[in-house]
């Protein structure tokens, strides 16, 4: 009867124990405390937000300590810290549970970091859900990341939440109601996750292309169906830090590195894991200020429709409002290389005669704006670009080239570098008059595609004006250009932004219908920009930046101006 007594009463006092701090603290596994802080000063030679960051997601490899420290470098710039959730794998299946946690303190080599036994008590009183362990003795996918929270967040308490790999997305959704009451302005929440595992580098990429295609459009059910661990080792950890971020914070990821452990070795072998380190900032700190930690990798934004000239072209001369619209997008890009669907024809000199929808711009003022924005590429792949004729267009080609901008016409495939962009238009002239479904099969041979290892982006002028969202027959186009190798699908023409990327057959790619009106004279459009970044290894993530109806700003600042 004694022994019955004791085993119900000793949880309850190693949990009051802990609380008070009376039990013997875990030993994090010896690290190479060198490593460690020449990664960090690696990391802190690097841009990181001043603005809050309220997650980060990290591998538990420290083959790849660089990555963790550029995670945990990029959440020091937002004020001080109350609490640190950490969501990890339960890698050697200890759990009796759904989750795991506890109230322990932990002894790394930079010092102490203690547990949140407050928080963990939460936690705990969903008896059928968490369970205070011993498993975080060795678990690493913990204790790779503490001696970082030691160094670069001392004093700060952590709630480690381990999780199951037998848990379903119920328990998860269980588990996020607890959750979110500690989510505050103050805490951090760290996912600690790996990549795609055990797998050839060549088929690795495409796994976390799919993983990265997922992150973009924010598709929880998407994520729901992955593969683990062919896709990561925590769906579970991903799901709770996406839910967490959307309804506490609003924030949504921007993937900072991709890259596998291939990369940080000498010999090729067949079994690889990889890395995507994610930073979470909420819409209003990514439109006001850059929310950016060093993306490892080259950054392109595509914009939308593009008119310079027309009503636009008082406001676009005046110097004052100049200023401060290329400012305004530059908040938004720094200064990264930018591709527009140029609308129109640029001339030598606007012809007094011309239809009513035809659309031209001044040549002098047209380079200077497109120079002035980085603008390295435009595609002529539209309805309007022949809008005076074949040799206007001609012209219009050479003096932009002339000028170092790269011109896509109707089935061009222009190699960026570190991206392919292949442009093309749904819309088109025969004889004079417009025509539609101008795309046909026999334009998207794939072999038009070969012999760059890029990724490839289609630039689409297609769909309805007025539409923010496909119809039937970009869906149709759009998982055309999937088969054919396309990574994602950006599409102009409609005036009025998306407001979501959408995976395509399961996030195998991805298609932004519209970015809507970038620089054009229409005040009913709406706009946006979209942030590409091309990691090292071929892969891309993207991230929708909405903008403000640039007409009605420079309107309005011209009459501040005067």
């Amino acid at each position: 009867m004694l022994r019955r007594v004791l085993l119900l009463v000793l949880p309850f006092f190693s949990l009051a124990a802990g609380a008070a701090g009376t039990l013997k603290p875990f030993t994090v596994f010896q690290v190479d405390a060198d490593q460690i802080e020449q990664a960090i000063a690696k990391a802190q030679a690097q841009s990181r937000p001043e603005t809050p960051v309220s997650g980060i997601t990290v591998p538990h490899h420290l083959l790849a300590a660089d990555l963790v420290a550029r995670g945990f470098w990029s959440a020091t710039g937002g004020g001080a810290r109350d609490r640190i959730i950490i969501l990890t794998p339960d890698h050697f299946n200890r759990a009796t549970r759904s989750f795991a946690t506890t109230p322990r303190n932990f002894q790394t080599v930079f010092g102490q970091v203690p547990g949140d036994a407050s928080a963990v008590e939460t936690l705990l009183a969903r008896k059928d859900l968490f369970e205070s362990s011993e498993l975080f003795e060795k678990e690493h996918g913990l204790q790779a990341l503490l001696p970082f929270v030691a160094k670069l967040f001392p004093g700060v308490p952590v709630v480690p939440v381990a999780i199951s790999y037998s848990s379903s997305r119920r328990d998860w959704d269980e588990a996020l109601k607890l959750l979110r009451p500690l989510a505050t302005d103050r805490t951090l929440i760290v996912q600690s996750t790996d990549f795609s595992h055990y797998l050839p580098l060549e088929i690795a990429i495409q796994r976390d292309q799919e993983t990265l295609n997922m992150l973009a459009s924010g598709d929880i059910d998407a994520l729901a169906a992955m593969r683990q661990p062919d896709h990561m080792d925590s769906l579970g950890a991903q799901y709770l830090q996406m839910r967490l971020q959307d309804q506490v914070y609003g924030a949504r990821p921007l993937v900072v590195a991709n890259e596998n452990s291939q990369h940080y070795l000498k010999a090729k072998v067949q079994k690889t894991t990889s890395y995507i380190v994610q930073v979470y900032c909420t819409p209003q700190q990514v439109t006001s200020t850059p929310c950016r930690a060093s993306p490892g990798g080259k950054t392109f934004f595509f914009a939308g429709d593009t008119l310079l000239g027309r009503n636009f072209l008082p406001l676009l001369a005046n110097k004052p409002v100049k200023r401060k619209l290329l400012e305004r997008i530059r908040n938004v890009t720094g200064g990264a290389p930018m591709i527009v669907n140029l609308e129109g024809v640029v001339v030598d000199e606007i012809p007094r005669s011309r239809h009513a929808t035809a659309m031209v711009m001044p040549h002098a003022l047209t380079i200077d704006w497109l120079k002035d924005m980085n603008v390295v590429a435009v595609s002529l792949a539209n309805n309007h670009s022949m809008d005076f004729g074949p040799e206007a267009y001609q012209q219009m080609v050479q003096a932009l080239e002339a000028a170092g901008i790269r011109c896509l016409s109707h089935g061009d495939v222009a190699d960026m570098g570190a991206l392919r962009i292949w442009a093309l238009s749904d819309f088109g002239r025969l004889g004079g008059a417009p025509f539609v479904d101008r795309i046909q099969p026999k334009d998207l041979e794939p072999a038009r595609l070969d012999g760059v290892a890029s990724p490839v982006v289609a630039f689409v002028h297609w769909g309805r004006e007025g539409n923010s969202e496909p119809g039937a027959r970009e869906l149709m186009l759009a998982n055309m250009l999937r088969q054919r190798g396309v990574a994602a699908v950006i599409g102009a023409h409609s005036h009025r932004a998306s407001h979501a990327i959408h995976d395509v057959a399961g996030g195998e790619s991805q298609m932004l219908y519209s970015l809507g009106n970038f620089l054009f004279d229409q005040p009913a459009g709406t706009g946006a920009l979209l942030e590409v970044i091309v990691f090292d290894q071929g892969t891309i993530f993207t991230r929708l930046r909405p903008l403000p109806k640039l007409y009605d700003v420079a309107r309005a600042m011209a009459i501040t101006a005067r």
